[in-house]
């Protein structure tokens, strides 16, 4: 039997028909891992956790040192200068400044105790105040006030022990009738008045430091008035209201230098 001739085609496998709408084969997505492993991933980013914070036990904005002597300081002065005694006529006679500033007012001044307590004594505690705020908060219009206060004051005294003896006026019996304590008063204020133009001038904190000087020298001043003022040889001659002011004007001296310092740091 005679076998047929080999056709080299037919032992393959028939042929799909060709599709025009067919698309060819994708390749795998990068980062795809063949095989099932799995697709590897970043970590997630965690923020650490925070600590709870806890409430505060003390009141948020807390005075400053500084302010607490300068409020103090300034009670002080404000009941010296009304109710407690400054000298003793007699061993149960306690009086207190405005009865001293009226009976000096009356009469004529002659030492330098009279003239403190007619001219300096009310002008320079509330300047002082005024200093020692101006100082502790560090203000600068606090600063221009009290400058300005000063200036008119110093002002007043030049033309009145200055200006007037030489004209005549302000009640002066005759021109170029001078004084001992005329001419003193007359060339202080001027001095004076310099110092305060240059301590304007000064830096905030500068000043701060130049206003803590003159409120503790104010302290002394006032003893060696008080003690001129009723002949005293020792500090135990003095009613305990002539310490008064002094005290006053050291607390407020203390409190500018010290300044705006917080009690508690941040606070």
């Amino acid at each position: 039997m005679a076998t047929p001739p080999h056709d080299p085609y037919g032992d393959q496998p028939p042929r799909p028909a060709y599709d025009p709408y067919s698309q060819p084969a994708r390749p795998p997505a990068r980062g795809h891992q063949p095989y099932g492993q799995p697709q590897y991933r970043q970590p997630e980013y965690r923020q650490p956790s925070r600590e709870p914070v806890t409430p505060q036990r003390f009141p948020r904005h807390v005075p400053g040192l500084g302010l607490v002597l300068a409020t103090v300081g300034s009670l002080i002065q404000l009941l010296s200068l009304t109710v407690l005694p400054w000298a003793a006529r007699a061993a149960s006679d306690d009086v207190s400044l405005p009865t001293l500033w009226k009976s000096l007012t009356d009469g004529d001044s002659q030492g330098f105790g009279d003239w403190y307590v007619v001219l300096f004594s009310y002008p320079l505690i509330a300047l002082g105040v005024v200093l020692a705020f101006a100082a502790v908060l560090e203000s600068v219009a606090m600063k221009v006030v009290w400058g300005g206060l000063m200036l008119l004051g110093l002002g007043y005294l030049v033309l009145r022990y200055g200006l007037g003896p030489l004209t005549g006026l302000f009640g002066s019996p005759e021109p170029m009738s001078f004084t001992t304590a005329e001419i003193i008063l007359a060339a202080g204020a001027l001095i004076a008045v310099v110092l305060v133009a240059l301590a304007l001038k000064l830096a905030v904190s500068t000043f701060r430091r130049v206003a803590g000087v003159i409120l503790l020298a104010l302290s002394g001043i006032h003893l060696t008035a008080v003690m001129d003022l009723v002949d005293a040889t020792a500090f135990s001659d003095l009613s305990i209201g002539a310490f008064t002011p002094s005290v006053g004007y050291l607390l407020t001296g203390a409190a500018a230098l010290i300044g705006p310092r917080r009690l508690i740091p941040g606070h």
